[in-house]
């Protein structure tokens, strides 16, 4: 055994292994000592080749087992299959590094505009759905991310109204960011949904104890924009929230967007 498995480069354990699933078979002579023909040598690089393609060891045994005269198209059924798989997981890792860069555009985001006032234009999304309330909002976005894998990088956004002293909230949306479309897989149910405009706003970051906007906040941004040209409109939105710290006393960060025009 241990001559086979300097010849083949793996450990005497591998070809132990193989041999308790039964993949290979050596056949033993009178001392106890495993004789390897030229046909054991041939099926083992034939089982790291298979191993290669990402097939586990039930498939290379059911594989080994298949004969006929439609073998080929057997065997190219499996690697057709074996290719789907492998494009599912490519797919998931692209999803993953989408989520991983939407995470770090939103630390750079608080950093940058973490108490501070600037005029952006709201990102292009699009609105997949909209709920009178933010629990309804994070109920549908659990059941859309688990139907829709890649719509779990969608964002919740409050929708204020400004006229009054109070901000609660009169809707929320589940919106979409045009970057992350691709990555998402997009659904055909959801490519007729509303596109939002890239409206001209006042953009902050807050840091607050609680995930709640108060009219407050959106005053000092009324009162920015005012003092630098601009005609705040009567609403305002806010991300629910896009970041947070801490556990027994937390911390969320809030990114406010209010709506102007130029005076």
């Amino acid at each position: 055994m241990r001559e086979m498995a300097d010849i083949l480069g793996v450990s005497t354990d591998t070809l132990r292994f193989y041999e308790k699933k039964q993949v290979m078979k050596p056949e033993k002579g009178e001392n106890g000592y495993r004789y390897y023909t030229k046909e054991d040598i041939r099926n083992f690089l034939w089982i790291i080749y298979s191993r290669k393609l990402g097939f586990g060891l039930e498939e290379i045994v059911e594989l080994k087992n298949e004969g006929g005269e439609d073998v080929l198209d057997q065997f190219k059924a499996h690697v057709l299959s074996q290719m789907e798989k492998e494009r599912a997981v490519i797919e998931e890792h692209e999803r993953i590094i989408k989520r991983l860069l939407l995470t770090v555009q939103d630390i750079d985001s608080i950093k940058t505009h973490m108490g501070k006032y600037s005029i952006a234009a709201f990102p292009a999304a699009r609105i997949l759905s909209s709920f009178p309330d933010q629990h309804q909002a994070i109920k549908e976005w659990y059941e859309i991310a688990k139907q829709y894998p890649g719509l779990d990088m969608a964002y919740l956004h409050s929708s204020y109204s400004l006229k009054g002293e109070d901000t609660c909230p009169f809707k929320v949306d589940l919106l979409l960011y045009e970057e992350a479309e691709q990555e998402a897989k997009l659904p055909e149910a959801f490519k007729e949904c509303i596109q939002m405009e890239q409206t001209p706003c006042v953009y902050t970051v807050v840091r607050k104890e609680n995930d709640e906007v108060t009219r407050e906040d959106f005053r000092k941004m009324e009162e920015w924009a005012f003092q630098n040209g601009y005609e705040p409109q009567p609403w305002g939105w806010s991300n629910v929230p896009i970041f947070r710290d801490g556990t027994e006393r937390p911390f969320y960060y809030i990114g406010l967007y209010l709506p102007i025009n130029e005076r």
